[in-house]
């Protein structure tokens, strides 16, 4: 029972939710996610250990950052993920719940021009 409490808690709010709707899509460092989602990067980082801790995303280390991604091997997010991507495609990850599906950093501005 204390792994579907745990997953239930982790989901219970709003801007971990919001995280994993970005997680779902693709995997993210925090800079990308806190960008994404206009908040502040410690508190990005804060939501990340929570959802690392209930085992919902892990951490790859890539050279200086870390990616999240969803861990495709947590049973209860195995089996009720279609329903969660559903349900957050439908709730998107932007900042005020404006559906923005192809939300990315904006690219550095080229001055070449």
């Amino acid at each position: 029972m204390t792994v579907v409490s745990g997953f239930f808690r982790a989901l219970a709010d709003p801007t971990r939710l919001r995280i994993l709707g970005l997680l779902l899509r693709s995997p993210r460092c925090v800079c990308e996610m806190a960008a994404t989602l206009d908040l502040p990067q410690p508190l990005v980082s804060r939501h990340l250990a929570y959802l690392r801790n209930s085992g919902l995303v892990e951490g790859i280390r890539q050279g200086f950052r870390v990616n999240y991604e969803i861990n495709d091997s947590h049973p209860l997010l195995r089996q009720l993920r279609p329903c969660l991507e559903q349900i957050l495609r439908e709730e998107p990850p932007g900042r005020g719940g404006h559906h923005n599906p192809n939300a990315r950093i904006p690219a550095a501005k080229d001055d070449s021009v």
